[in-house]
């Protein structure tokens, strides 16, 4: 018992000071910041409608306006947009595993607000490609 306390205390003794910022490693994330899965999708539909798609050329400048600074978050980034460019990739969910379908239908709960903001036509199309996304889910994972 005396073991377990002096543990504790350590522990609490070794926490950062509190003007001092953890890691972004170590931060807990936004949950409403957009994931760069989720970015891609986004960008898919403002491509559509007249807005930028993503380039080499402009993937690490995107990742980095939305708080991404890994080396490879631009790549990440282009690569999930030219995986969610095809139609069947962005209107599918995963009917193997709920979480993961579960996941995607967040995708896009977390770009609504942004694209309503950006570009109503671009929000218009994506909103009704998550009804139909969400109909997937629903039918493949009745509550």
């Amino acid at each position: 018992m005396l073991t377990q306390q002096l543990e504790s205390e350590q522990l609490i003794s070794k926490s950062p000071p509190e003007n001092k910022q953890l890691p972004e490693s170590l931060t807990v994330p936004d949950q409403n910041k957009p994931t760069i899965p989720a970015l891609a999708i986004m960008y898919v539909y403002l491509a559509k409608h007249g807005g930028q798609s993503i380039s080499k050329q402009n993937m690490g400048k995107i990742a980095k306006e939305y708080g991404f600074t890994s080396i490879n978050s631009g790549t990440d980034l282009r690569n999930n947009f030219l995986k969610y460019k095809q139609d069947s990739n962005r209107l599918n969910v995963n009917t193997e595993n709920k979480k993961s379908a579960r996941e995607h239908l967040r995708r896009f709960e977390l770009i609504l607000p942004i694209l309503e903001k950006q570009n109503h036509t671009a929000f218009e199309e994506a909103n009704n490609d998550f009804k139909k996304v969400n109909e997937l889910y629903e039918k493949h994972f009745p509550i």
